[in-house]
């Protein structure tokens, strides 16, 4: 009998074991990427550009100090979000560029959707430094920014100014260093340095196609337009 209690232990035990061998193997296979199916429906493939870095500079108000924006360009969810806000939109004036738009087409497989993903992430990799040297030398600008917005407030709140005036001259700040800030953005180079990491990324995801995918690729190329490609409202 006693013999009987120990070989059931032991079987019990070898059982758990394999349970929680299987388990750890499912946890860490759900945990690595590669070994899912990529969805190419998520912002994870939206292409942070020129306009969304533009579109994200918070305007002076009555409300608000003006701002670079704080949008990290190497995090998709962010770009998602901000292109989903009427505000943002409105300032961007046309569709954000995402992939799904032409991978979707593509028919690709799990290796070509993965190759997309790393180039992807290197597109993003390349556009941070410009990015960020723009929002850094846009510091004088923006503090310059709050401070005559403040002293504007002041006026208002010692009632040397109606609100009305007070707005329509923070208005005019805003205008006035919108174009500060574009003209330091081309001074820069920024939407060139944006449009060579674009072509970068379009490049390397057009050489791994095949002979098939490529006639449909670049059949999309031909049709993008946008800052990078020619002045229109549309993808690009």
């Amino acid at each position: 009998m006693k013999r009987q209690n120990v070989l059931t232990t032991t079987l019990l035990a070898s059982a758990f074991l394999a349970l929680m061998t299987l388990t750890a193997c499912d946890a860490q296979k759900s945990l690595n990427p590669d070994e899912q199916t990529i969805d190419l429906e998520s912002s994870e493939f939206a292409i942070y550009e020129y306009e969304d870095e533009m579109a994200g500079i918070q305007d002076a108000s009555m409300e608000n100090d003006m701002a670079v924006s704080d949008a990290d360009p190497q995090d998709h969810r962010s770009t998602e979000r901000n292109r989903m806000r009427d505000r943002f939109r409105n300032r961007m004036k046309r569709q954000g560029m995402h992939l799904k738009r032409i991978l979707r087409q593509l028919d690709l497989t799990e290796e070509q959707k993965s190759q997309i993903r790393e180039f992807v992430g290197q597109f993003r990799e390349c556009i941070k430094e410009p990015i960020m040297a723009f929002r850094e030398a846009a510091r004088p600008i923006i503090e310059d920014a709050k401070a005559k917005r403040q002293e504007i407030i002041d006026a208002y709140k010692n009632e040397e100014i109606s609100r009305e005036e007070a707005k329509e001259q923070i208005q005019e700040l805003a205008r006035a260093k919108h174009e500060e800030l574009e003209a330091l953005a081309e001074e820069l180079g920024l939407k060139d340095s944006i449009c060579s990491c674009k072509q970068t990324l379009l490049d390397n995801i057009g050489s791994i196609l095949t002979e098939e995918q490529q006639t449909t690729y670049n059949s999309w190329m031909e049709s993008l337009d946008g800052p990078c490609f020619n002045d229109s409202n549309g993808e690009g």
